[in-house]
């Protein structure tokens, strides 16, 4: 040896440092070199041919490698090594790749669109693609599967009567295009027809509404120019109400004064019976045939007597009442005084009635008339309500055993306007109430209410 060169020697070191490096990195798998990472634990059903060593694949790019391949239960655990720098959403897909013929196999993850990540030591599920057997069996199950059908496909064409009647079918096929045609013509002339139709309805429908909406306007206008005589109408219909009501209660059934009435129409129904025969007697005692007119008159005061019995009934049959509100704008720009005066009438037996009322009297004048049906619960109404058409209803809370009722009223002004109330009612007859009007200015007020 000490007859070498220098230059052997050097080159006998180097060949055998290398050898040594090269059998290192085959030992170990070059993980010493391999960059560092956290590590995941996949669970497959079939390892497919991953050992320690193999690469991992994270979208394609290389992004770590297998730790080691274990057996557990009924499954096989994959431990790999992902590079720090590398976040594995937890919507990830592990997929073992067999590597074809010729490849190695590998783990590659598909990344998920979640924003959590894997931490280190998660345990994920994974699965294998199917091999080149798995692959071969699916073509052969699939070539069988072909043959069947072309197999029934051939005894179908070989049966005569199939045959006969595919010709036909192909023969009656033009007729019967030629008829799905003219059915699609008339179907078309038929939707032609209809949007002309629906074209004229909508036109009618427009000169309908432009006619409500001039209509709309002339009563508002007659209202506005006669609101001072509506007040005074309004306050002589209360009056007189006052007064039927009154009469109604003398005629009340129940009532010392009905009753005497009533036996007094019977007494004078009685004496005028016994007139009649006493002046009949008169009659034939003092004048000749023909001449007699007392009985005649005496019939006619019986007849009068008894249409004034019926008229009595039929005023009986009526129910009317009213309301009074009188109430301050405590909100907005004004605090006016105004008032809402309001008659209902209707059968006595019947939930339906008429309401007729002034609205916002002194501050926004506005006139009601609208059909009404009144419940156990409370009541609904609609028609020409606060100068628009509109509608509203009232929650009479006292079915629960409180003297509060709510209620919603919205008329088509100005794209739509309501008001909410709410009425405390202290005895049968007064009640306070606050009201909020949902307009420009949302107006609020509350005031005092008196019902008749």
């Amino acid at each position: 040896m000490s007859g070498l060169s220098r230059e052997l020697k050097v080159g006998i070191a180097t060949f055998v440092a290398l050898l040594l490096l090269g059998g290192l990195v085959f030992v170990t798998g070059g993980k010493w070199w391999r960059q560092k990472g956290y590590e995941i634990e996949v669970l497959l059903e079939d390892a497919s041919g991953l050992k320690s060593g193999s690469p991992v694949y994270i979208s394609g790019v290389e992004g770590g490698y297998v730790i080691g391949v274990y057996l557990i239960p009924a499954r096989a655990s994959v431990k790999i090594s992902v590079r720090e720098e590398y976040k594995i959403p937890i919507d990830s897909s592990f997929i073992v790749d067999r590597g074809g013929l010729l490849g190695e196999a590998n783990l590659k993850i598909y990344r998920g669109q979640s924003e959590e990540y894997l931490s280190p030591g998660s345990t994920v599920n994974g699965k294998s693609q199917p091999g080149m057997d798995e692959l071969i069996a699916e073509v052969r199950t699939n070539l069988q599967i072909m043959e069947e059908i072309f197999s029934r496909i051939k005894e179908i064409m070989d049966d005569q009567e199939v045959w006969g009647a595919f010709r036909k079918a192909s023969i009656d096929l033009p007729h019967l295009v030629a008829d799905v045609r003219v059915a699609m013509q008339r179907l078309s002339n038929v939707t032609d027809q209809g949007k002309a139709f629906l074209e004229g309805v909508q036109a009618d429908v427009d000169v309908l509404t432009k006619r409500w909406s001039s209509l709309s306007g002339t009563i508002e206008g007659v209202v506005k120019e006669n609101s001072e005589n509506l007040r005074m109408t309004v306050t002589k219909l209360r009056s007189s109400v006052e007064r039927i009501d009154s009469i109604i209660t003398d005629f009340d059934v129940d009532g010392e004064g009905g009753k005497d009435l009533r036996r007094a129409v019977k007494g004078l129904g009685d004496a005028t019976q016994s007139l009649t025969e006493l002046a009949r007697n008169l009659d034939a005692a003092l004048f000749e045939d023909g001449e007699g007119k007392l009985p005649s008159l005496l019939e006619d005061v019986t007849k009068t007597t008894s249409q004034a019995s019926e008229l009595l009934e039929e005023v009986q049959s009526y129910r009317i009442s009213g309301k009074t509100f009188v109430h301050q704008v405590t909100s907005g720009e004004d605090e006016e005084l105004m008032m809402d005066v309001g008659l209902d009438i209707g059968k006595v037996n019947s939930p339906w009635f008429l309401r007729l009322a002034g609205e916002d009297l002194g501050y926004d004048d506005a006139f009601t008339g609208a059909f009404g049906y009144r419940a156990r619960w409370g009541e609904l109404w609609g028609g020409y309500v606060h100068g628009d058409l509109g509608g509203g209803a009232l929650w009479d809370m006292k079915t629960i055993g409180l003297p509060l009722a709510l209620s919603w009223q919205w008329w088509d002004e100005d794209g739509g306007k309501w008001y909410v109330q709410g009425e405390w009612r202290v005895t049968d007859h007064w009640g306070l109430f606050y009201r909020r009007y949902e307009d420009d200015d949302d107006t609020e007020s509350v005031g005092v209410s008196y019902r008749f």
